[in-house]
C-alpha cells in the first residue's frame, strides 16, 4: 500500500525563508542563546532544515532539482516527458546520484503518489494535453518568420488605411480532420479589391485568428453535437447530417467574442507584434542554439 505523506495544518512552509534568517538562526543556536526548535519558531525556518544545514555546513538554497531542470531543458526543445517518462527519469536519477528510494525496481520507475507529490510541491510544472507538432513547423516558428509576416500585414494596412477598419479585415484558413493543413490566408477588403498577406504554413498556429479562437470551439460544438446524435440514432452519420450538426456548431462557435479575441491573440488587430508569446520562438531558437555548437567534421 502506498502512504502518501500529508503535512500538519500548522507546519511551517517549505523553501520560503531567506539565507539571511536561516544564518541568523544557526549563529544564534551555536552562541547558545537560543534552542533549535525556539530558533526555527522564531526564524519561520523549518527545524529539519536548521538541522541539515547545521551538520552538511551549507547554508545555501538548494536550486532546481535535476528532474525539474531536466524537465525545463527537455520542453525548450521540444521534447516535454510524458508522465511514465518522467517517472522513469526519475527512478535513473535516483540510481545515478546514489539517492535513498523506494521506487519499483521492477518497473524501475517511481510511484504514482511520488508524482502527485512532486507536482504539488512544483507549481511551475504543469501537465498539458500534448498536440501534434511537425518538424517543419517547430523550426520554421522562428522570429524572422514572424517579423517579415508582420512588417507585411502592416504595411498593407497603412497603404490601404486598415488600421482604424477591422470590418475590412477577414481571415480564411481551411481546416480538417487530415494530419497536415493547407497554409492560410488573411484577406484585405477594401474599394473592391482584394490584398492578402500570406503567413507561413508553419506558423498558423500562432498567426492565424480562426486557428486561435474559433477551430478549437468549432470542432468540440460538432464533436458534443455528434455524440448526442448517435446516441438519439441508431446508425451512422452520413454527409446529410454533418451539415445539419456543423451548421449549430458554427453558429455556437461564431460569437462576436471569439472573433474578437482571435484577432487580438494573432497580433493583428489591433496592430501588436509583441503578443507573440517568447515560448513561441523556444523549439525554434533551440534548435538554432544546437546548429550553430555543432563542430564540422
Amino acid at each position: 500500500m502506498l502512504c502518501v505523506y500529508k503535512r500538519k495544518q500548522d507546519a511551517s512552509p517549505r523553501g520560503l525563508q531567506t539565507e539571511e534568517a536561516s544564518s541568523d538562526a544557526i549563529r544564534r543556536y551555536k552562541a547558545s542563546d537560543i534552542g533549535l526548535r525556539e530558533a526555527a519558531r522564531y526564524y519561520g525556518v523549518p527545524a529539519r532544515t536548521l538541522v541539515w544545514r547545521i551538520v552538511s555546513g551549507n547554508n545555501f538554497k538548494r536550486g532546481l532539482g535535476p528532474e525539474v531542470a531536466h524537465i525545463q531543458h527537455l520542453t525548450t526543445a521540444g521534447f516535454a516527458p510524458d508522465g511514465q517518462t518522467f517517472r522513469r527519469l526519475t527512478y535513473q536519477f535516483a540510481e545515478k546520484l546514489g539517492l535513498k528510494h523506494k521506487f519499483f525496481h521492477i518497473t524501475k520507475m517511481a510511484g504514482c503518489a511520488w508524482l502527485s507529490s512532486f507536482l504539488e510541491s512544483n507549481p511551475e510544472i504543469t501537465v498539458w494535453q500534448a498536440e501534434g507538432l511537425s518538424l517543419s513547423r517547430s523550426q520554421c516558428s522562428s522570429r524572422s518568420e514572424v517579423d517579415a509576416f508582420f512588417k507585411l500585414l502592416k504595411q498593407i494596412m497603412m497603404e490601404e488605411n486598415l488600421m482604424e477598419k477591422p470590418q475590412n479585415i477577414f481571415n480564411m484558413v481551411e481546416s480538417g480532420i487530415q494530419l497536415t493543413n493547407k497554409p492560410g490566408k488573411d484577406f484585405f477588403y477594401q474599394r473592391g479589391q482584394v490584398y492578402s498577406c500570406v503567413d507561413s504554413s508553419h506558423t498558423t498556429h500562432a498567426l492565424q485568428p480562426l486557428y486561435r479562437s474559433f477551430m478549437g470551439p468549432l470542432k468540440a460544438y460538432y464533436n458534443n453535437g455528434a455524440k448526442l446524435w448517435l446516441q438519439q440514432h441508431d446508425r451512422n452519420i452520413t454527409r446529410y447530417q454533418a451539415g445539419y450538426i456543423m451548421g449549430n456548431a458554427l453558429n455556437k462557435a461564431a460569437s462576436v467574442v471569439n472573433t474578437v479575441a482571435g484577432f487580438k491573440a494573432t497580433g493583428i488587430f489591433h496592430l501588436n507584434p509583441d503578443i507573440i508569446p517568447e515560448h513561441f520562438y523556444g523549439i525554434s531558437d533551440a534548435s538554432v542554439s544546437t546548429f550553430a555548437t555543432i563542430t564540422p567534421l
